[in-house]
C-alpha cells in the first residue's frame, strides 16, 4: 500500500492526501491488518459462503474512501483507527456484491 502517486514520484498516497499525518509519521501499510480485518468481518457477518476473498474493485473502493476523507481529516495528530477502515468497507458495496453472486450461483438472482 505504499504505491507512488506517479511515476518517478517519491510521494506515496499516504503523503499526498494526509501530509499532516505523513509527517508525524502515518503510513497506510501500517494499516493492512485493519482493512483486512474489516472485510473478514464483513464477510462473516453477513454470512458469506467460503473463505474471504476481496475483489480488486471493493479494496480499491476502500482505500480511495480512506485517502479521500484525508481531505477532510488531515492533521499532525490523525491516525487510521479500525472503525475507519470498518466504515468505509461497509460503504464500498463489497457484501451486496457477494451476497448477488451466492444468489446467482444457487440461480436465486433470476
Amino acid at each position: 500500500m505504499s504505491t507512488r502517486t506517479q511515476l518517478g514520484s517519491d510521494w506515496s498516497f499516504t503523503r499526498y492526501y494526509y501530509p499532516h499525518a505523513f509527517e508525524a509519521g502515518l503510513r497506510l501499510e501500517t494499516s493492512a491488518h485493519f482493512l483486512w480485518d474489516a472485510f473478514s468481518q464483513a464477510h462473516q457477518h453477513a454470512g458469506l459462503a467460503g473463505s474471504v476473498e476481496i475483489p480488486m474493485e471493493y479494496f480499491s473502493r476502500a482505500v480511495e474512501a480512506i485517502l479521500l476523507d484525508g481531505l477532510l481529516r488531515d492533521a499532525m495528530d490523525f491516525q487510521l483507527a479500525e472503525s475507519h477502515w470498518t466504515k468505509v468497507v461497509q460503504h464500498c458495496g463489497y457484501v451486496a456484491s457477494e451476497q448477488a453472486v451466492e444468489r446467482n450461483a444457487r440461480g436465486l438472482g433470476r
